[in-house]
């Protein structure tokens, strides 16, 4: 992962659970799903704009 702002393994594991109590979220790919949430805390945290994030395959 790329990302300027890396979970721990306890913060995931906290938020990874909280997300599966909703329905309609696709969370079959939990590294993709992490990846977008630590993108996420990305923007939030450093004020960057999304589609000027480095872009991660």
């Amino acid at each position: 992962m790329e990302y300027c702002c890396h979970l721990r393994s306890d913060q995931w594991d906290k938020i990874y659970e909280y997300l599966q109590g909703f329905k309609g979220i696709h969370l079959k790919n939990e590294q993709s799903v992490r990846r977008f949430v630590e993108g996420v805390f990305c923007v939030l945290t450093m004020g960057c704009q999304w589609r000027r994030m480095r872009r991660v395959r």
